[in-house]
């Protein structure tokens, strides 16, 4: 599939994006929990689905 060409980003975000998670599971701040997994999750359909 044409928008998953680039394993090593695709590789990344998830890592950065687990890492997210953990972090502000921890941290319990909601509202920057929301906002940070809204722009990556944005930043990531982005990547795989729009940019070429």
């Amino acid at each position: 599939m044409k928008f998953f060409k680039n394993n090593t980003v695709q590789s990344l975000t998830i890592i950065a994006l687990c890492f997210t998670l953990l972090y502000f599971h921890l941290s319990q701040n909601s509202t920057m929990f929301k906002t940070m997994i809204g722009f990556i999750f944005a930043y990531s359909v982005y990547t795989f689905f729009i940019k070429d």
